[in-house]
């Protein structure tokens, strides 16, 4: 029996285990009621925990007694309205809809598939992913459902690219060439844990950069092999569905046109992107804020990236004569947000796990009681960092938020590896290669069922098992992989950021 036998066989068994789950909508709404009997038992018998960073006594709050019975009634619209990946996907599918039906995401990559090689496709797709964090978690959404055309177009099995494209955006997500948001969110973190011990201690937005940087090619390098040797061969041909059209994964020849309009839709990005410069490279600039940061710029990553779109999508309409009048507009965006219809009935589930996980404090008591046990264990050395790096990625099933596990056990495990020897920056980029290697195979990260909606487009069969069989060899081979070049970082102290340190001496102190 040959390896690759062996590996399929394996799958299998993953995705027949995953299959006997309920459909994801189900399964959101069972986690719902087992959080709520868990929130029962855990009052009963008086859980709590002392809050790492504040002191503070964190008990379980019942969710099954009145108080909790009346907030799951008169909050459950708050809560699927505040319901964070909601909003961004129905706002990103307003412009990338309106891009996409009039023909320009096609002719768009058209080009590319005639300018990049056929052999470079998949390494270029997970690098640009990857790259694609500066867009925020639009990425999530947009990337997979490029690289799923792209490799329709390519005559290769849609749901490769998407796989692939999903694991440079979600997967890669610490990684980049450059610094994006979540460098100052955690860092942020980092530095006040560390002020712990030391309070002349000082982490920056870089710590981890030198590291990122080369985890950039680490996961464009795990993502192209796994595709090309695991997934590829296991999805096998692909048969379009009857419903698909054509123009979604057939790659014709650009029209005189086409070649207008995205000559026009270029110009029209020339001018907007002259625009956000304006708007943000000054310190009197419209996205910055009274102190010269660019926090309204971060938060309005999404509907820039909707209006970039979309002013492009209506420049490539009327200028390749797709789009003939503004009813034409109006119907577009319609039929792009009705394209999400069972993502909405999916995230109304979702919104109401989540919020009933988030007051009922489980999350927090699990993530500190973790912590705990993994501080009494009293491992040192490599082994607790690997440890570490265990643990964070058993949570991140639980707690997908990068930021929300990081400002709960960074004030218990910064400190105590900075005892052991360990630098604020080692610890920082543990947990990320942990927080990033894991999301892509847990159901419970709220992006997780746009991903199931577009793999349906193409295959309409597809499962929860069978969706997460493929993407699970991605997870598997970027843990072992990154943790590998984390570890040879270590042994050889090569710095992870400018003016970092591997390791921390507190005798110096």
């Amino acid at each position: 029996m040959t390896g690759a036998t062996v590996n399929i066989k394996f799958l299998d068994k993953i995705e027949n285990s995953v299959n006997k789950l309920p459909d994801p909508f189900y399964l959101f709404v069972i986690l719902s009621f087992l959080v709520i009997i868990a929130s029962y038992l855990g009052s009963i018998f008086q859980i709590s925990v002392l809050h790492p960073g504040n002191g503070q006594k964190v008990e379980i709050v019942n969710l099954a007694n009145y108080e909790g019975i009346r907030r799951m009634l008169t909050d459950a619209v708050r809560n699927f309205i505040e319901f964070p990946p909601l909003g961004l996907v129905l706002v990103t599918m307003l412009g990338v809809g309106v891009a996409d039906r009039v023909g320009l995401l096609n002719v768009v990559l058209t080009a590319i598939i005639k300018i990049v090689p056929r052999w470079s496709a998949t390494a270029v797709l997970v690098f640009t992913s990857v790259l694609s964090h500066i867009m925020g978690d639009a990425c999530v959404v947009i990337m997979p459902a490029v690289g799923a055309t792209l490799f329709a177009g390519l005559g290769k099995h849609p749901i490769a690219g998407l796989t692939a494209a999903f694991t440079g955006a979600c997967g890669g997500l610490s990684a980049n060439v450059i610094l994006t948001a979540i460098d100052p969110l955690l860092s942020g973190f980092t530095d006040s844990a560390a002020k712990l011990l030391d309070s002349s201690y000082n982490v920056y937005p870089t710590a981890n950069f030198y590291f990122m940087f080369v985890s950039t090619f680490v996961v464009t390098a795990v993502g192209t092999v796994i595709t090309h040797t695991i997934v590829e061969p296991r999805l096998g041909n692909w048969n379009p569905p009857e419903k698909l059209k054509e123009s979604d994964y057939i790659i014709k020849a650009i029209t005189n046109d086409e070649k207008r309009g995205l000559l026009l839709s270029i110009l029209a990005f020339l001018v907007l992107l002259i625009l956000l410069l304006i708007a943000v490279i000054p310190e009197n600039g419209l996205l910055r804020d009274g102190y010269g940061n660019l926090k309204p710029f971060y938060q309005s990553i999404i509907v820039l990236i909707m209006i970039f779109f979309l002013i492009m999508g209506v420049v490539f309409g009327i200028g390749s004569k797709s789009l003939k009048s503004g009813n034409d507009l109006v119907k577009i965006l319609a039929e792009s947000i009705a394209s999400m219809s069972s993502y909405v009935v999916l995230a109304f589930a979702a919104a109401q796990f989540l919020a009933y996980f988030n007051w009922s404090n489980l999350g927090l008591i699990m993530a500190v009681k973790g912590a705990n046990f993994l501080k009494d264990i009293e491992l040192s050395g490599i082994w607790l960092l690997l440890s570490f790096i265990f643990f964070s990625i058993i949570l991140n099933f639980f707690v997908t938020s990068a930021s929300a596990k990081w400002a709960v056990i960074s004030p218990v495990f910064v400190p105590m590896m900075m005892i052991l020897g360990f630098a604020p920056e080692t610890t920082q980029a543990a947990f990320r290669i942990a927080d990033s290697t894991t999301n892509i195979i847990t159901p419970l990260l709220p992006y997780f069922p746009i991903i199931l909606v577009i793999a349906k487009k193409y295959d309409p069969s597809i499962t929860l098992g069978r969706l997460i069989s493929i993407l699970f060899p991605y997870s598997i081979s970027l843990g072992i992989v990154w943790i590998i070049v984390f570890v040879i970082f270590i042994l050889l102290t090569i710095p992870l950021g400018p003016d970092t340190k591997i390791f921390y001496d507190l005798l110096v102190k």
